[in-house]
């Protein structure tokens, strides 16, 4: 059973759930103002949208977990409201067309501290996007009964076999076919994303590659 922590604002969920780790594996806000994305990036809470950290077991193939979160955040998002969701690689959720979520992941083993932020409600002049067209009637309570479903979801089925997993995240991959490229550091890698390696690196003609922020024409 999750124990969740239900907070009215918080600098971090990752923080948070790290301090009071001992007690509570769930900790959502209502308002988050310093939270994370991936390397030194931010990501910006606004107005109707999810914030929550959740600690889950470290999946057997530790490079396949964030890829396991985003197919069940996906199916979830499908489920609850009825939309297509997309995946980019590595850790990033997509609705037409427009980054709408991320996932952030820490590990501490034998843990992993997974921190997800989802943009729900459309947000009037904002560049990312939104699971939503039309504002959800959001409320207080809203805030934390969905992350806990979400996570309960995520739960259910985890750790998923790699083989199922590999089939659900291509399925759903925005950019599958696509010429991109993927930058980590000075090194850029150029091609047709072929899909996904044995540890769930990215294939760009040919080449196997961990690491990295990837974009497409």
């Amino acid at each position: 059973m999750l124990k969740h922590l239900r907070l009215v604002q918080c600098d971090s969920t990752q923080d948070e759930l790290k301090r009071h780790f001992e007690v509570y594996s769930l900790v959502s806000t209502e308002a988050q103002n310093q939270g994370r994305g991936r390397g030194n990036h931010s990501w910006e809470h606004r107005p109707g949208a999810l914030a929550y950290s959740f600690s889950a077991p470290a999946h057997p193939q530790l490079t396949w977990q964030a890829l396991e979160v985003a197919v069940s955040l996906a199916e979830s998002i499908e489920s609850l409201w009825g939309v297509r969701v997309s995946l980019k690689w590595p850790n990033d959720i997509y609705i037409n067309g427009s980054k709408c979520g991320g996932i952030l992941l820490q590990h501490q083993s034998p843990h992993m501290f997974i921190g997800v932020g989802l943009n729900v409600n459309p947000v009037a002049g904002s560049p990312w996007g939104s699971v939503l067209t039309a504002p959800l009637d959001w409320n207080n309570q809203l805030c934390h009964d969905i992350p806990a479903r979400l996570v309960s979801a995520y739960l259910l089925n985890h750790p998923r076999p790699l083989a199922q997993l590999q089939q659900a995240w291509s399925e759903r991959c925005a950019h599958l076919g696509r010429l991109v490229t993927i930058t980590d550091g000075g090194e850029k890698t150029t091609g047709l994303f072929q899909g996904l390696g044995l540890h769930g690196e990215a294939i760009v003609n040919g080449k196997h590659v961990f690491n990295g922020t990837l974009r497409w024409d």
